[in-house]
Order: structure tokens, then sequence, then C-alpha cells
């Protein structure tokens, strides 16, 4: 099971640059919420300042009630881009949690090989990265957060990368190897359907200097299908957020924009 996070009045500045503004939430044990916003809205920074790797210049984070005032140990970090040992084969890489905590070499390799399976990468093992397609690969990466068994796993934007069949089927691959262990997960992501699909919670966020403009519920049943999208529930969700977006100015429509054009002087 995963631990609480609590976020309390937390900001960032970087020299004279405000990142994020004073944040305040807190997300249960167990439970699966991301965050979405616009560029530069502080995302990333927040997950940096929950891992321990950088620190706030206000307010308090917490994980389990205990203050966050460096890196944390018990934690997996999936980011954009897999990185993956050239040199070392699939289990290998996954296994690279496991020989850096010294945990035991036998009952480590068999739990690689259970993640590996559940991550559709039954028969891989022993494959190196230059032979695993763009999404092989970040699964790759997801099972070796996972492999040590952390009770807070914190993924920052792990699908950008790939194709749009490809993040379909990562969405799949995540919801099934969260519910094996369940673990804390905060993940961050541009796709408001793939916030959906995947979270008990949304957190948006507002332009820089970020700070949260609501945190919605997601009363969907799990184990979610990619048919869910099509679902009127789901749908009233991804609008909800996008028309916020808007209101803040993220996004604007287009055919306000050509009405503008239409509108305008000819030179």
């Amino acid at each position: 099971m995963g631990k609480s996070i609590s976020i309390d009045r937390v900001g960032k500045t970087y020299g004279t640059l405000e990142a994020l503004s004073p944040t305040s939430f807190d997300i249960a044990e167990g439970e699966f919420v991301s965050i979405v916003g616009p560029s530069g809205c502080g995302k990333s920074t927040l997950l940096r300042l929950i891992a321990g790797l950088d620190l706030a210049s206000r307010g308090t984070v917490a994980i389990a009630g205990r203050t966050v005032d460096k890196p944390e140990t018990d934690v997996g970090i999936v980011f954009q881009r897999p990185v993956l040992l050239d040199w070392r084969s699939v289990i290998d890489n996954v296994m690279i949690q496991a020989e850096a905590r010294r945990l035991p070499r036998e009952a480590y390799l068999q739990r690689s090989r259970e993640l590996l399976k559940a991550a559709g990468l039954d028969g891989f093992e022993t494959a190196y990265p230059h032979q695993l397609s763009g999404g092989m690969s970040q699964r790759v990466s997801v099972c070796r957060a996972l492999v040590h068994d952390p009770s807070l796993l914190l993924m920052d934007e792990p699908f950008g990368a790939l194709d749009a069949l490809t993040r379909d089927q990562m969405m799949i691959d995540l919801q099934k190897l969260w519910l094996r262990s369940r673990p804390t997960v905060l993940f961050v992501t541009h796709s408001v359907q793939e916030a959906v699909f995947l979270s008990d919670r949304i957190i948006v966020m507002a332009p820089r200097p970020g700070r949260v403009d609501a945190t919605l519920t997601v009363d969907l049943p799990r184990p979610r299908r990619l048919a869910m999208r099509g679902a009127p529930a789901f749908n009233r969700l991804v609008d909800d957020i996008l028309a916020r977006f808007q209101r803040m100015g993220v996004l604007s429509d287009d055919a306000d924009q050509t009405e503008e054009a239409e509108r305008a002087p000819v030179q």
C-alpha cells in the first residue's frame, strides 16, 4: 500500500522567478492522482519537491507525516524517456533498483519476470534496449520503477514521446501494474484524456506561477477499458477541464479566432 502525501503552502522560486506559488493539497494512501496544466506551471517542480530532489522555498512537503528534507528512497520515478542502459539486457535494467538496494537477487529476479509479464514483455527478458520499440522501452522503465515495491510512484509525462496507439496500450498496462500493489501515484501529464482514464482525482494547475485551480474526482469504475472514453461521464470530465483551461486563456477557441479575423479590417 502507498503512503500519504501532504503539500502544505508549498512554494518554489528560482532566483527572482516564482515557479510555484503557495500550493496545498493532500493525497491519500494508494491513490492515483494526476496533475494537468500548461507548460511551466510547476508540475515537474512539484514532483521534484516530493521526491526530495529539490527543496521548497516555503511551506512543507510531507510523506506519511514525515517532512521531506532529503532525497526519498522508498520511491519509484519514471521520466518522459526511459533512460535504459544500452549494455544491459531488459531484465538487468529492471534489476538495477534491486541491485542498488542490495535486495535478495533470486527473489527480485522472480519479481522482475512477473512485472515484465504483466507489462506484456514476457519473452523479452534477454533483449537489449536497441531491440525494443519506444513503448516497450518505456514499459521496462515502469517495471524498473516498481521492482523494489515502492510505496510511492512519481511519473513525469511518461507517455509524452509515444504515438497515440502506444499511449493507449501503456495506459492499460500501467493501470494493470498499479492495481497489483496500489502504490500512491502522482502522474504529470498534458493529456486530459489520459488523466481522466487513469486517475482517482485530477489536480488542475493554473499558469505560472503555478497554483491549484481545481481538484476533480473521477468517479468511474475500475478496471477501466478504452471504450469508456466514449461514455458521457468520461467526456463531461474532459470537457470540464478543457473549459477551465479556456477560461484561464491557456486554450482559445478556433471559431472565436476566425470571427476576429473576419472582423479585422483589410489592409
